[in-house]
């Protein structure tokens, strides 16, 4: 039985020179996500070969990569998300994603003044909880 979760949004950020940030989400299903491992791998290269970076995991949508080398400023890695259906043992990889390019100095000084504008001059202070709005439904779901 072939593995019919889908990986979706994979990105790659950049959070520092030393870290990087692996995100992904999954498309709306009814199967039991439970039921799914995950491994993240990386490479230097879009057609492998590719390295293990952890063990297989549940339930999470986020890796933090903090074994980089920053010895080489230019260096590409390539990322890619393994599910593993744990009853059937049947794997699957997605497509590899690179990091994202850096935004240019316009595009980060208006990041700058909106942070500026939003922290001081404008809004309330308030607690953001986020919902998670993918992945598997309950039964109760109704089309």
């Amino acid at each position: 039985m072939p593995v019919t979760l889908t990986v979706k949004d994979l990105k790659v950020r950049s959070l520092d020179i030393d870290f990087n940030e692996v995100s992904w989400t999954l498309a709306d299903t009814i199967e039991d996500v439970l039921d799914y491992d995950f491994q993240v791998l990386r490479s230097e290269s879009p057609s492998g070969p590719f390295d293990e970076l952890s063990v297989p995991f549940q339930d999470k949508y986020l890796f933090i990569d903090n074994t980089l080398e920053p010895a080489h400023r230019w260096r590409t890695f390539f990322y890619k998300i393994r599910l593993r259906q744990r009853t059937s043992g049947d794997t699957t990889d997605t497509d590899p994603v690179a990091r994202e390019p850096e935004p240019d100095r316009i595009a980060l000084e208006l990041r700058r003044h909106m942070q500026l504008l939003f922290r001081e001059f404008a809004g309330r202070r308030c607690w953001v909880l986020p919902v998670r709005t993918f992945g598997q439904r309950c039964e109760c779901w109704n089309t």
